[in-house]
């Protein structure tokens, strides 16, 4: 597995997750991720990896994290983390929480999210 910052060109496959991550929610479409990746406080990071060997290698997981409030007193806020269902309890949504943390961890500020109730597996990574 691969870890490294996404790109516009991952914003389909971001959105092909979310489709199957969050059925009858509103999940991002590609327009969104490219909107949000464009944003200079915002970073996205992913995961990319062959769910079986010798699968092709593709996109398994994204995070994204933004910077909100003054450059002086900044906090941030994750925006989103989501695995690919055939790839998940491998390490890739804790290896992509740790390295979008770290941002904030750099700059001494505090992390917030939102997690959905019922959601037990976010709940037990955050």
């Amino acid at each position: 597995m691969k870890l490294r910052e996404l790109t516009p060109a991952d914003a389909p496959r971001c959105a092909e997750l979310e489709e199957v991550l969050f059925p009858g929610e509103t999940p991002w479409s590609s327009r969104i991720f490219r909107e949000e990746m464009a944003q200079p406080f915002n970073f996205y990071l992913g995961v990319e990896g062959a769910i079986e060997e010798p699968a092709p290698v593709k996109l398994l997981g994204y995070a994204g994290i933004g910077m909100m409030g003054p450059a002086a007193d900044p906090e941030f806020e994750i925006h989103t983390i989501g695995v690919d269902p055939a790839a998940q309890r491998r390490g890739i949504a804790r290896m992509m929480m740790d390295n979008i943390c770290h941002i904030a961890d750099l700059k001494d500020a505090p992390v917030f999210l939102e997690v959905r109730v019922g959601n037990d597996p976010a709940i037990g990574l955050y």
